[in-house]
């Protein structure tokens, strides 16, 4: 499974939405919004 994202910072958080797909995260930091992407590899696949 292929998901794209958009990746950005709203001037507090990094931020990534899929691109057609409801899928969104964010984190305070790079660190952190790193992190939550990782996880969200070994989530998605389960939900499907």
């Amino acid at each position: 499974m292929l998901i794209k994202f958009e990746t950005y910072n709203d001037g507090e958080f990094w931020c990534a939405r899929g691109i057609g797909d409801d899928v969104f995260t964010q984190g305070k930091t790079s660190g952190l919004f790193n992190s939550n992407v990782i996880l969200l590899k070994a989530v998605i696949p389960a939900c499907f």
